[in-house]
This record gives structure tokens, C-alpha cells and sequence, in this order.
């Protein structure tokens, strides 16, 4: 907008005063619109990482459909006396693994 001063002339220190201080104003509006332009990105960021992990959950429970619940119920079908000594061995290292990749990947 546009300010009338009057009559009264100004200095040249005064134009240049006047003129940065105008810059500096619309450096600071652009600064606030671009850090509220991150907080936008960010926070959608967030919301498309919770939907994700929510439609991961949904799918991993739909696949599910009670197939853990069943297999626990079963019992061990394997009779771990008729194993040799290798085989048994292999079946610890096999279920060390599992272990490690339950503790990573769920929690």
C-alpha cells in the first residue's frame, strides 16, 4: 500500500531506510508462509504413515484369519524324540532365528 507523506520531502537515507525495511517485511512473510508450508508437509507425512501402518495391521490380521490360533491349538505335530542329533540341532539354530527375526520385526 501506498503511504503519503505529505508535503514534506524525503532523504535519500530515509528511501533506502524505507526500502529495506519493506524487503526485510516481505522476507519475513515469506519465511512464516514456508515454515508453515513444512509444518503442512510434515504433518500430512505423519497421517500418511499412521494410515499406512493401519492398513498394514488390517491386512496382516485379515491374512491371519485365525491361522496362529489354529496352529497353537494343533499342538507340535513333530515328535522332537525321533529327531537325530543333527536334525535336533539344526531345529535350535532354525527356531534361534525365528527368535531374533519376532524380536526385530514385531516388536
Amino acid at each position: 500500500t501506498r503511504r503519503s507523506l505529505g508535503e514534506r520531502s524525503l532523504l535519500s537515507s530515509q528511501c533506502v531506510l524505507l526500502a529495506n525495511h519493506r524487503l526485510d517485511v516481505a522476507a519475513e512473510e515469506a519465511k512464516q508462509r514456508l515454515e508453515e508450508a513444512e509444518e503442512v508437509t510434515r504433518a500430512a507425512r505423519a497421517r500418511t504413515k499412521r494410515f499406512k501402518a493401519e492398513k498394514r495391521q488390517d491386512r496382516l490380521a485379515a491374512a491371519d484369519n485365525g491361522l496362529l490360533a489354529r496352529l497353537v491349538s494343533g499342538g507340535d505335530p513333530y515328535d522332537a524324540s525321533s529327531f537325530t542329533s543333527a536334525h535336533a540341532a539344526f531345529k535350535r539354530r532354525q527356531n534361534e532365528v525365528f527368535v531374533d527375526l519376532a524380536r526385530r520385526y514385531l516388536g
